[in-house]
C-alpha cells in the first residue's frame, strides 16, 4: 500500500498538501513548516502508542528516529485532545486542528480551512487506520511518498 502526500502550498507557519492512498484522494494534510517531511520515501508502521493508548500510523525512516527508544521516554498521560501540546516525539499521521506549536513532525489529516488549520479530522483518520490495520494484517508493506516543495532549497515566505 502506498500513501502519497503532495505538498501544495507553504506559508510561514504551515505546509499544506493532499493525502492519497494508492492513487485515490483521501483528505487534506497540514504540517508545521519547521518540522515538515522532506520529499522522499518513508515507512509507515502500525505502532502501539503508550501516550494515546491505541495503535497509530507511525512515520519511520526519518533521520535519527528509533520508535522503540522514543516510546520508553513518552509517558502515558491522562485525557488528551488532538490539538493540545503533548510530549510526543514520534512523527505520526494523526488527528488535530492546527500546526501551531507542534514540533513532533506529525502530519494532521482532515479538511483544510485555512493554511495550518483543519476540521473534520476523525473520519479520514478512521479510514486510514482501518486500511492500515488490514494491510498490516495481510503482511503488505506500507510506504509514504512525500512529493512537493524541495524544503532544503526553499525557505517559507515571510508574512
Amino acid at each position: 500500500m502506498t500513501l502519497t502526500i503532495t505538498h501544495t502550498q507553504m506559508t510561514a507557519h504551515a505546509c499544506d498538501g493532499v493525502l492519497y492512498i494508492d492513487g485515490q484522494r483521501l483528505c487534506d494534510t497540514t504540517e508545521n513548516v519547521s518540522t515538515a517531511l522532506h520529499p522522499g520515501v518513508y515507512t509507515i508502521l502500525r505502532h502501539y502508542c503508550r501516550q494515546y493508548g491505541r495503535h497509530v500510523p507511525l512515520i519511520t525512516g526519518s533521520p535519527g528516529h528509533n520508535a522503540a527508544l522514543r516510546c520508553t521516554c513518552c509517558p502515558r498521560g491522562g485525557e488528551h485532545y488532538g490539538n493540545t501540546l503533548l510530549p510526543t516525539c514520534c512523527p505520526q499521521l494523526k488527528m488535530g486542528n492546527g500546526v501551531h506549536g507542534r514540533t513532533d513532525g506529525s502530519v494532521l489529516m482532515g479538511t483544510l480551512i485555512v493554511p495550518g488549520c483543519m476540521k473534520h479530522t476523525r473520519m479520514p483518520y478512521a479510514q486510514l487506520s482501518e486500511r492500515l490495520r488490514k494491510a498490516v494484517g495481510r503482511g503488505i508493506a506500507v510506504t509514504l511518498v512525500v512529493t512537493g516543495f524541495p524544503h532544503h532549497l526553499q525557505t517559507p515566505p515571510q508574512s
